[in-house]
């Protein structure tokens, strides 16, 4: 792939960064669980499914089977708790973004639940509209 960026990304990954030539390569070699549509509506990538709890305090994300990290690896819901807690912890925005995060359990290998100390509707903005999403396939 070839693309023309202002300057030299600082890093392939935007874990830890909001620097705009990192952003621009990251998103073309990184997936999250969701991803939006113009009006902001959530779709699955990899989650296929994901519930919010009443009260907003608990999400559950069902993930795409047969997903492969670079090294073969199956993708579990151990990599969505160490991702999310990773950016909790460095990112930037992820600081304020998942600040409500509590804690991410991982009861089997394709469930994430993200345990929430306070409601985080921007989370998932449609979550304030249904309570279930499926997928025809975030955060």
């Amino acid at each position: 792939m070839t693309f023309v960026l202002t300057s030299e990304p600082t890093a392939l990954v935007a874990a830890t960064t909001v620097v705009t030539p990192a952003l621009s390569v990251s998103e073309k070699v990184t997936e999250g669980l969701l991803q939006y549509d113009f009006n902001l509506t959530p779709k699955s990538v990899l989650a296929t499914d994901w519930t919010i709890a009443p009260g907003g305090l608990t999400y559950t994300f069902k993930l795409r089977p047969g997903v492969k990290w670079h090294d073969g690896r199956d993708f579990t819901s151990a990599d969505v708790a160490f991702s999310l807690l990773l950016l909790k912890r460095m990112h930037p925005q992820g600081r304020s973004t998942f600040a409500n995060l509590a804690e991410v359990q991982t009861p089997d290998p394709p469930t994430a639940v993200l345990r929430l100390e306070r409601p985080a509707p921007y989370l998932i903005r449609a979550g304030r509209q249904r309570d279930t999403y499926s997928a025809a396939p975030c955060l």
